[in-house]
């Protein structure tokens, strides 16, 4: 019988990894046991070095399928069903269980830090370092939940948030648990709490410390969740505190917007997680699937017309986050296709000898300046504040070449989303953006950069599927060895 991801999760914390070779032969086995684990201040920091790791983890987790399960891309001939049932919406709960198993072993480590990090002995000299330790391991808590309540949740709605199903909040490791939903309301009290619990111990509050857990961190999380949650006004506080803040800002230049996100820093960024090319980074080489005997690109899935057509000539996001190139599919070869070159590859994480042509290995960058002006935006539009929900919005379309706009009621509205849509193609953001509008989509078939390349079988399941706001996909189930593992959980779906 396969085991469900919650043991496993648990499983992986209860025998810690070792960190320095001069404490093996203490132990006869290659790890300490757990309740060993925990003896001297230099414990806390291996740790704590996992707890860093586990955060650059989950920073990505879900960007291309929720991506692909929306209306930016089309399939190419020779895509072979990759990705097939997240495009034509026909996955099960035996399909979307790697967010749900990642975040969770995640927050199984942020348990077993804070659950035991107070058994350590903290000199003075030590207690603000553990201080940050702490915050950090809330944060990775918080972070990890809210993403899952995302995904594996309904949208929030505050008149029935506590009769919702929300997620299993877990605070212990413990193999035997089966714990049951709490309430959506519950959940993402649970996430406030431990923001609030983060912000208590937290020591990092240097904007440019970029690689570490801040302050900064903290207040976009928290707008993010708000603006989820519906809670506007804090949300605007939170993205304000960052749009005000001179550290960050909004790069103006097509040139100037590809370099941050080839060389993953610059003032867009609020968090990039430290990383070297013995760490690894996420390989976006599944937009390009470049091959060298044939001296083309050959990508799965391709950007639909209409996508392209959504960046205007002046809008420096059409060069910075597009490129053409030789495309080839089966046998058809075409000039001049646009592919997504969002994340080109930075070179420094490649490893000696690799071809960094052609090697896009990126950091993921969960949080960015961008985001903040549309989670201001959009919350200030919901609050009725249009003036300031306007300004919001034309700070970025300015900065990205765009005229500004005096739109105002439901005009207004769908130029916020069509931002979200522009802005954060490739980040994971657009399924997301539908279920929070209670919006649906249709797909626009017709118009292919190239008709020969697209895979154009059964149409009305693929590239023009209509997805209506009600269908319960939009929400991803429980894997389903959860599922069976634990009666306690109740199922997303009919």
């Amino acid at each position: 019988m396969k085991k469900s991801i919650f043991k496993a999760a648990m499983l992986a914390v209860l025998v810690a990894p070792v960190f320095t070779a001069c404490e093996f032969d203490q132990y006869p086995t290659t790890s300490i046991p757990n309740e060993q684990s925990w003896v001297k201040f230099s414990d806390a920091t291996n740790f704590n070095i996992g707890i860093h790791s586990y955060i650059r983890g989950i920073c990505g987790v879900g960007w291309y399928t929720s991506d692909l399960q929306a209306d930016y891309y089309q399939p190419g001939k020779g895509y072979l069903n990759n990705g097939g049932t997240t495009y034509d919406w026909s996955f099960t709960s035996r399909d979307m269980g790697g967010m749900w198993n990642t975040m969770f072993v995640a927050i199984n480590q942020a348990n077993n830090f804070l659950n035991n990090c107070d058994k350590i002995p903290v000199a003075t000299s030590d207690s603000l370092t553990m201080a940050q330790y702490k915050a950090e391991a809330y944060f990775l808590r918080a972070f990890a939940y809210s993403q899952l309540a995302i995904r594996y949740c309904a949208d929030y709605d505050p008149a029935t948030a506590d009769t919702q199903l929300g997620l299993p909040l877990i605070t212990t490791v413990d193999v035997n648990a089966r714990p049951a939903r709490a309430s959506l309301k519950a959940t993402f009290e649970f996430i406030k709490s431990d923001l609030a619990s983060a912000r208590q111990y937290i020591q990092n509050t240097n904007p440019a410390s970029r690689e570490l857990v801040s302050t900064q961190m903290l207040n976009a999380l928290e707008a993010r969740v708000d603006l989820y949650r519906e809670d506007y006004a804090n949300a605007v506080a939170m993205a304000k505190s960052l749009i005000d803040d001179s550290h960050f800002g909004l790069e103006t230049t097509p040139e100037g917007l590809f370099s941050e996100f080839e060389s993953d820093e610059g003032k867009e960024f609020i968090f990039v997680p430290a990383a070297t090319p013995e760490d690894g980074a996420s390989n976006y080489g599944i937009y390009h699937s470049w091959s060298s005997s044939d001296n083309a690109y050959s990508p799965f899935f391709l950007l639909s017309q209409s996508t392209i057509d959504a960046y205007e000539a002046s809008d420096i996001r059409r060069k910075a986050f597009f490129e053409k190139g030789t495309v080839k599919q089966i046998n058809t070869v075409v000039n001049d296709i646009y592919l997504l070159n969002k994340f080109p590859g930075n070179d420094a994480l490649t490893k000696t000898g690799a071809d960094k042509e052609h090697t896009y290995l990126n950091i993921d960058k969960p949080f960015r300046i961008a985001e903040q002006f549309l989670i201001a935006a959009e919350a200030s539009y919901r609050l009725g504040n249009t003036s300031d929900a306007q300004n919001y919005l034309n700070t970025l379309r300015e900065a990205r070449g765009l005229v500004a706009t005096a739109y105002t009621g439901d005009a207004l509205f769908k130029l916020i989303k069509d931002e979200w849509f522009r802005e954060f193609i490739g980040e994971g953001q657009r399924l997301d953006g539908l279920k929070r509008w209670g919006e649906g989509f249709t797909r626009k078939g017709q118009a292919m950069q190239n008709g020969d390349l697209i895979m154009q079988a059964n149409k009305e399941r693929n590239i023009e599927l209509t997805v209506e706001n009600s269908d319960q996909r939009f929400v991803w189930e429980i894997p389903y060895n959860d599922l069976l593992a634990n009666p306690n959980l109740q199922k997303n779906w009919k």
